[in-house]
Formats: structure tokens, sequence, C-alpha cells
């Protein structure tokens, strides 16, 4: 893996803070940019690609690359 424990578990923490000011109608909010800005920072060593398609609601992973 990329990321140590400790960036993986502040990432996870982050990444459930993002969906929630977006449903929040805090999209334009200086909290949103900067839990942005940090998983953007905390992925900066992942590369590659996933095509996810939708049907009806539930969404999965068509293909992955990696570079």
């Amino acid at each position: 893996m990329v990321l140590d424990s400790k960036v993986r578990s502040i990432r996870d923490r982050l990444s459930q803070d993002w969906p929630a000011a977006i449903y929040n109608g805090m999209y334009f909010s200086p909290e949103r940019e900067l839990v942005e800005h940090a998983i953007k920072f905390s992925q900066r060593q992942v590369e590659g690609k996933v095509n996810l398609v939708t049907y009806k609601g539930p969404m999965r992973a068509e293909w992955t690359f990696w570079t």
C-alpha cells in the first residue's frame, strides 16, 4: 500500500466529512475546500484509472488500470 496507517485513518475520516459537507449545502465553504485539499494531498502517490458503471443505483468497477 502507498499510505501508512495514520495517513489512511485520517484520509478515511476526511472522506466521510466531504460528502457530509456537500449534502449539507456547504460546497463553497472553506471547510469543504480544506477537506478536499487534504484528500488530494493524501492521494498524491496514487496512480491509475477506474471505470465505474452505474445502473439503477448500484455502482461497480468495470475495469482498472495502474501505471
